[in-house]
């Protein structure tokens, strides 16, 4: 069976996501697609104004009809406290007996990912898929000696997903939503309507 894992704090899920996604089921056979909504990101901060059942209730309107292959999982919703991926990789390891996980990941999880928490229990357990957004070359460089070392210290399996790049910026999109700008080139009409309905990201 081959499941992938797409988490991330989805604050808010946006199209660069969709699409990310999209290029993931595109990309590999896989059987189920989790995608994931941290309850408490150990490397991030969560706005305030935006609490994990929003982020979560934001992620099933922007993912759950994309495909019947994906589930909007509450697991790390659930398990509350810092969502660690070593600790959601070993449960589905430990709950299907044969398994093949793939781990999408962007920019900033691809340079830090030595530093989670036990970083070899994930490249162990995961091959992971890695998707640009954005186009600087140094930080290609970076990524690339990133990826050498992930491979030489850790025997990682890491591919590359082909993707347009997709600039945009959590950050700067929750920036926009404050300032009234126009949103439907960077988000769903869903996602819009429920920020509106919520009033989430007002102030920050």
């Amino acid at each position: 069976m081959k499941i992938g894992i797409f988490g991330g704090t989805f604050d808010p899920p946006h199209l660069g996501h969709i699409g990310a996604c999209r290029a993931f089921l595109e990309a590999i056979p896989l059987d189920v697609l989790y995608v994931m909504p941290a309850f408490i990101p150990p490397h991030k901060t969560v706005i305030s104004g935006s609490e994990a059942n929003n982020r979560f209730d934001m992620a099933k309107l922007a993912f759950a009809n994309l495909s019947k292959n994906i589930v909007v999982s509450d697991l790390e919703y659930k398990r509350e406290g810092k969502s660690y991926t070593a600790l959601t990789l070993k449960y589905f390891k430990e709950a299907y007996s044969d398994i093949e996980i793939y781990f999408l990941c962007g920019t900033d999880m691809i340079l830090t990912m030595d530093m989670w928490y036990c970083p070899e229990y994930i490249f162990e357990n995961a091959k992971i898929v890695y998707v640009r957004r954005e186009s600087d070359p140094e930080i290609t460089k970076q990524i690339d000696e990133k990826c050498r070392q992930y491979k030489e210290k850790f025997n990682a399996q890491i591919l590359t997903l082909p993707l347009n790049v997709i600039e945009l910026s959590s950050s700067e999109i929750r920036e926009a939503i404050k300032n009234h700008e126009d949103l439907t080139n960077i988000l769903s009409s869903e996602i819009i309507e429920y920020i509106k309905n919520n009033n989430l990201y007002l102030e920050h």
